[in-house]
């Protein structure tokens, strides 16, 4: 059960959440998800677990949209348990980091935005496995359940690869 979503945002928009989020991952430089949770010393630089973040207007809005898509996934598989948003993040990688497979437990649903995708862009990966990079584009949104193991390899990007998460429970 995984979805492709595009069109999440127009390229304008896209374009100022990628100078938001570069402006954002200076500003709290230095902060690894390696410092707040058991992932790789090459993790990218993210604001997972950052409570305090004050997030711009662009990325409220990417959340907005991303939950409107959410709600319709979920009217598409006829659930009556209406999920909602527990986290939202970004991550900003260069041609060094990488993030190992893992899941988003106890999450029930869990989406990947594609803010970013500059050449040599690793791919986003199920299960160690590449998924279609044709639907890794920006703009678009992949969803799919929480429990799944994912990652991002290394990728051989001199600009930064930028995408943009979320958790539903």
């Amino acid at each position: 059960m995984i979805y492709y979503v595009g069109g999440i945002m127009t390229r304008k928009m896209n374009n100022e959440l990628a100078d938001a989020t570069i402006a954002l991952s200076k500003q709290y430089k230095g902060t690894k998800a390696a410092e707040r949770w058991m992932s790789g010393e090459d993790s990218p630089l993210n604001s997972w677990f950052m409570p305090d973040i004050e997030y711009p207007d662009i990325a409220r809005h990417l959340s907005d949209r991303l939950c409107d898509a959410m709600s319709q996934i979920c009217d598409g598989l006829n659930m009556e348990y209406k999920v909602k948003p527990t986290e939202f993040w970004y991550n900003v990688y260069d041609n060094t980091q990488y993030q190992e497979q893992h899941t988003h437990n106890p999450g029930i649903f869990s989406v990947v935005y594609f803010n970013k995708m500059p050449e040599g862009s690793a791919p986003f990966t199920f299960e160690g496995k590449e998924m279609d990079l044709n639907k890794q584009t920006e703009g678009s949104a992949i969803f799919f359940p929480s429990y799944v193991m994912h990652g991002v390899e290394r990728g051989t990007n001199t600009e930064p690869r930028i995408t943009w998460a979320m958790n539903f429970q």
